[in-house]
């Protein structure tokens, strides 16, 4: 039944929509945070870091700059680095579990996020793209 993504004009599309959706949970989150004027400032604070506010500006830049590159799909694969890079670093320092079971669902969501995105670094974003990638 599957066999009839294989090779279709259909694989594009999906790889659109599949971008998107991928970007989203980054694009949504930073807009949020610009809409409100409210960066989580105080939960960087909480883990001992330094610099809380120039890393709350970083983090938002990185989360527009990488989910916007992936929905145009205009520099990828480097987008798509950026948001891996971010989502480790965030998923070790502020989602870590407690302990190893139950784990945490958003260390989890995490791990995912880490895993489609590394998937669209290996295969592109497709032919819908500013990048225009077959």
């Amino acid at each position: 039944m599957l066999d009839i993504l294989d090779k279709t004009k259909n694989n594009d599309r999906i790889m659109l929509v599949g971008r998107i959706l991928l970007a989203l949970v980054y694009f949504f989150g930073a807009l949020n945070w610009l809409v409100t004027m409210n960066p989580p400032i105080g939960f960087i604070a909480s883990k001992g870091l330094p610099a809380t506010a120039l890393l709350g500006w970083v983090a938002l830049i990185v989360k527009l700059a990488g989910s916007a590159m992936l929905i145009v799909g205009f520099k990828t694969r480097i987008g798509a680095a950026m948001l891996v890079v971010f989502t480790i670093i965030t998923a070790t320092i502020f989602h870590t579990p407690e302990a190893l079971w139950p784990i945490d669902g958003t260390f989890l969501k995490e791990l995912c996020m880490i895993g489609g995105l590394l998937l669209l670094m290996t295969t592109g974003p497709g032919k819908y793209s500013l990048d225009g990638e077959d």
